[in-house]
């Protein structure tokens, strides 16, 4: 993967930048999030941050919760990274179907998937996903105002409820 990311022009990529490019998602990543997930200290994944900064991956902005922090974003080079890596990644899985065969290797990422799941890695960085309760009163408030919305402005309002959830939500 690194060797394929480098033919497409992106040299001076180290394995431990994929500490930090792996786990900054839409809305970012934060330094001490990284580093409890990965089990390294905070100065490590900083050095790591400044690295992919310094190669044009990465920027830090101001995290508009928390004033003292900074998240980390990726910056269009980043972003192109990211979309190289899929595609790099695509041509592996191809080559690899070549030759272990396609039935193989829809096994192999079927128990790759299994052993992700029974470990729990995607609550470790997601945090714990639960369930939401339906409150029967809500529900009914919910499909009255789709139904008076509209599709368009009802996942407009939703996106807004939720976002703002977010911010409240410590």
């Amino acid at each position: 993967l690194m060797e394929l990311a480098s033919a497409q022009g992106h040299a001076g990529l180290k394995m431990s930048h994929a500490q930090v490019l792996l786990l900054i998602g839409p809305d970012g990543g934060h330094i001490h999030e990284m580093a409890r997930i990965q089990r390294v200290s905070r100065q490590a994944i900083s050095a790591i941050s400044q690295d992919l900064e310094a190669l044009g991956y990465l920027q830090r902005t101001p995290d508009q919760s928390d004033r003292r922090g900074l998240v980390l974003t990726l910056t269009a080079q980043g972003e192109t990274l990211i979309a190289d890596s899929v595609s790099a990644v695509d041509q592996l899985e191809a080559d690899l179907s070549c030759k272990i065969g396609a039935a193989a290797l829809e096994s192999m990422k079927q128990v790759a998937a299994e052993i992700y799941h029974a470990l729990g890695l995607e609550a470790e960085v997601f945090g714990p996903t639960r369930a939401p309760q339906t409150i029967p009163e809500i529900e009914a408030l919910a499909k009255r105002l789709c139904k008076e919305l509209g599709s368009g402005n009802a996942a407009q309002l939703a996106e807004l409820l939720d976002h703002n959830a977010r911010r409240t939500t410590p």
